[in-house]
């Protein structure tokens, strides 16, 4: 059966042993079983998850020549040449994707902006660039997109950049509420720049938000509101963590608490 050999290769992933993979692929052509490329991508991706390029590459070309591949084979590949931190054999992967009649899909652009950021030393041209070409080709942005321009602006000097970031954003369409991660990033890039309209905008939209918080993301909606001044709202989430929920707080949220008793002049309940 297929899905034992699929789970064999994978078990080989977890060790990032390549060669096992392959020897598993191998047992599974002389089983004569028919190979449909999911299993393929499989051994792609333990060869991206060790680093092997090469092989993968090769895989790839084998893949090729034995029947078709999908968008799932050439993101992966993508997501080799990205953790390598290989813009230039990324973006000539994406050209010949689309040359070859494959879309780039969110996956494909999320992938080559994250690994533009990380490479770009604070400077986010290219990941500007990517993320034009992204909606040049009518792929809509998503958390994904916003939640990494977001977390990167804590590198970034640039005025310019936070503005587009949050222009970025606006455009979208997204609610931040949607998704946790995307909510404390932009809450922590609004507090780190002062921008206290949207942050007030946000905190506003809460009570008719269904999201839950986990416990850092009450820390973070406890520092916006501190930064906003406003103590008894800070006391709202707090009461609601500890009292509503039955929830502990952690050093970093009970730090959030404290600062923002300090910060508005309550010492005492600080204390």
């Amino acid at each position: 059966d297929i899905q034992n050999y699929m789970s064999l290769i994978r078990a080989a992933g977890r060790d990032r042993d390549v060669d096992r993979a392959f020897d598993v692929l191998h047992r599974l052509k002389k089983s004569g079983v028919h190979i449909d490329v999911a299993a393929y991508n499989c051994v792609l991706d333990v060869c991206v998850s060790a680093g092997d390029m090469d092989r993968a590459r090769r895989l790839v070309e084998d893949m090729r020549s034995s029947g078709p591949i999908d968008i799932i084979t050439l993101n992966t590949l993508l997501k080799g040449y990205c953790a390598k931190a290989d813009l230039a054999g990324a973006r000539r992967l994406l050209a010949d994707m689309e040359r070859q009649g494959f879309r780039p899909n969110d996956v494909s652009y999320n992938c080559l902006v994250n690994a533009s950021i990380s490479a770009g030393g604070g400077n986010f041209r290219d990941a500007w660039e990517t993320i034009d070409s992204m909606e040049r080709s009518g792929v809509a942005v998503d958390h994904y997109t916003i939640s990494i321009m977001m977390k990167a602006l804590k590198k970034s000097n640039n005025s310019r950049d936070v503005s587009r970031a949050l222009s970025l954003l606006d455009r979208s369409g997204i609610d931040v509420y949607s998704d946790e991660i995307l909510l404390n990033s932009v809450l922590e890039t609004c507090i780190h720049y002062r921008e206290t309209r949207r942050l007030e905008s946000i905190l506003s939209s809460y009570h008719n938000s269904s999201i839950r918080p986990s416990v850092h993301t009450y820390g973070s909606l406890i520092k916006a509101s501190s930064t906003l001044k406003r103590l008894p709202q800070c006391w709202e989430y707090w009461h609601e963590m500890v009292e509503s929920r039955a929830m502990q707080p952690n050093e970093i949220v009970l730090g959030c608490m404290l600062d923002a008793l300090v910060t508005n002049r309550n010492i005492e309940q600080a204390v």
